[in-house]
């Protein structure tokens, strides 16, 4: 466990990081707020749903921000990444950014992708989908920090005998 704040603190001591990850956490709040009607929310969802969402699309950011950010740092340390971990942190980001909201009364990714009707079908109205994608960021990120150290590349003989 001391590894994984050691991670933490070797990436984020680099200010060009921190403005990476600050740019991103930025990026994708803002485009969480743009694609959702917190106002509409309120009204028809009350506002424990719209506390809950909220609070999702902040970690959400937040975690989305930190892998790309770890993703980053340890692609430029290695020139490698590992498609498992990375495939679930685009799952879990699609999944956050999938759902705003009601599908049915707000701007959402869901309703341009046409799902609208698909997530009124939730009892929650999409927020398992939020909730599902901040548990994918979360383990992603808990993946990436623990192996940042690591290099996963295994040189085969064929691959040097070119």
């Amino acid at each position: 466990m001391e590894d994984f704040f050691k991670n933490i603190f070797l990436v984020f001591s680099n200010y060009k990081y921190v403005l990476f990850f600050l740019f991103l956490f930025s990026s994708l709040f803002f485009l969480f707020e743009l694609l959702t009607d917190d106002a509409l929310i309120k009204g028809n969802l009350g506002l424990t749903y719209f506390y809950i969402n909220f609070n999702l699309q902040i970690l959400i950011s937040l975690l989305f921000a930190s892998f790309f950010t770890f993703f980053v740092y340890k692609y430029i340390t290695f020139s490698t990444f590992d498609k498992k971990t990375s495939a679930t942190s685009f799952l879990g980001t699609f999944f956050g950014v999938l759902v705003g909201g009601c599908a049915a009364c707000s701007l959402t990714v869901a309703s341009y992708l046409g799902l609208g009707s698909i997530i009124a079908f939730f009892p929650y109205h999409g927020i398992e989908l939020k909730l599902l994608g901040f548990l994918m960021l979360g383990y992603a990120n808990f993946m990436a920090i623990v192996d940042l150290q690591r290099c996963r590349i295994n040189y085969s003989k064929k691959a040097n005998t070119l």
